[in-house]
């Protein structure tokens, strides 16, 4: 757990170093830093950190990557490169600050499409590893509710259970009706169009989740499912349009300042939890990452839990 603290800590650090790269401060104290060899733009264009905040995400995704690499093959915490996991923060702060560092000597094109293509396609990636660990989350909730009910017959659990589900479809249907009001004016095609995909695709979701044929497969499988689904596809989808610029008077929170900064901050502690649950159970579930319980950290043996110490009296002749 203090391992899982640390990274998260790291994680962090970064996120807010490179909110403060979205800042004109932070820009021109870099360029006064590094005389003036960093020019940040984009694409020709004077920008706020665009390209600062992707060279400061590359470093981290490279100093794990790397560490990735280092620890291929550990499957138990007696492995001698395990300690490269659970200790060595020193170094291995130092190595991130000079990955840190080091990108901003790596020219703008690169970071123009890493950040275009590459770091797009792992971002979907991201989100639908989470997606299926929040189906996983959910099933465990709603059988341990299911459980609750079935063998106590618990009037309490029931309310729950039925509470939960329709609080969260209440949200995300809240959600989309905000959504069609504020950001879906005339002329906004690209919010109209991801706003309705994503009502579809929920109601879709919901009808097959109680479908005859996935509770003959899943009896346990229904509503609940459904609805953590529901919520969260909502709230990424309101978080798109309303990061979307309002070249279209499409996003009223571009004009509305204080709004803006309470959303930014409500989206990074979101996304701070999401990344922390995200990365917890993808360690502790390895059936999420299509892997089994052999690629899991290994129980120790028998074998090696034996030791040569006298653990007989002896008998009498």
């Amino acid at each position: 757990m203090a391992t899982r603290i640390a990274y998260a800590f790291l994680l962090l650090i970064n996120s807010i170093i490179s909110w403060l790269m979205l800042t004109p401060w932070a820009l021109k104290k870099l360029e006064h830093l590094t005389l003036d060899y960093v020019n940040i733009s984009c694409q020709g264009k004077q920008c706020y950190g665009y390209v600062a905040v992707q060279r400061v995400n590359f470093a981290l995704g490279l100093f794990h990557f790397l560490l990735a690499i280092l620890l291929l093959g550990v499957k138990s915490s007696r492995d001698g490169r395990a300690s490269l996991q659970n200790g060595y923060w020193g170094p291995k702060v130092i190595v991130w600050l000079a990955f840190v560092v080091l990108t901003f000597f790596i020219p703008e094109t690169f970071f123009q499409v890493w950040g275009q293509y590459l770091a797009l396609i792992g971002a979907m990636l991201f989100v639908l590893l989470g997606l299926i660990l929040l189906v996983d989350l959910a099933h465990t909730w709603a059988e341990y509710c299911l459980g609750k009910i079935e063998n106590n017959d618990s009037r309490g659990w029931r309310v729950l259970l039925i509470g939960s589900t329709l609080g969260m479809f209440t949200a995300s249907f809240a959600m989309t009706i905000i959504m069609y009001i504020f950001f879906a004016q005339s002329g906004c095609a690209m919010n109209q169009a991801a706003i309705t995909i994503n009502l579809i695709v929920l109601l879709i979701t919901a009808t097959i989740s109680v479908h005859p044929t996935v509770q003959e497969y899943n009896p346990k499988a229904g509503l609940a499912q459904a609805a953590m689904v529901a919520v969260y596809c909502s709230y990424l989808t309101m978080s798109a349009v309303s990061m979307e610029p309002d070249d279209q008077q499409c996003n009223p929170l571009i004009r509305a300042r204080g709004t803006r900064t309470t959303s930014i901050i409500l989206g990074a502690i979101v996304t701070m939890l999401t990344i922390a649950y995200t990365t917890t159970r993808a360690a502790t579930q390895g059936i999420a990452l299509g892997g089994n319980s052999s690629h899991a950290y290994s129980k120790i043996g028998d074998e090696e839990g034996e030791h040569t110490l006298v653990d007989q009296q002896p008998t009498s002749r």
